[in-house]
């Protein structure tokens, strides 16, 4: 079985190598390359404020979402009940590192 795959395989590649064309253009050393760089457009101060205060109530939000899942787990304890609150827990600490590590996935993005 694996003999045939392999033939069948060669074959592929030959057709491949019939079809391609074998002259390859090159593009000169003497042409520069450009380098964009990331200035931010003027004007850009007021949206990048914005984002800091929104960045800032994420965090913000976040650590009130930990502490309101451990006063219900607290509550829950003293009651004899609790469990579900891992789970809760569990979601509030991956937001908190989704807001942690937004502008680095951003930035490997862009």
């Amino acid at each position: 079985m694996f003999h045939v795959l392999r033939m069948q395989l060669v074959e592929v590649a030959s057709l491949i190598a019939q079809v391609t064309p074998t002259t390859t253009t090159t593009t000169p050393t003497s042409a520069a390359v450009p380098n964009p760089t990331g200035a931010p457009p003027p004007g850009s101060e007021k949206l990048l404020m914005i984002l800091n205060w929104a960045a800032w109530l994420a965090a913000g939000a976040a650590v009130a979402g930990i502490f309101l899942v451990a006063g219900l787990m607290a509550i829950q304890h003293q009651h004899g009940r609790g469990g579900e609150h891992g789970a809760k827990l569990m979601w509030v600490m991956g937001g908190c590192v989704l807001i942690g590590s937004g502008s680095g996935i951003v930035g490997a993005l862009v």
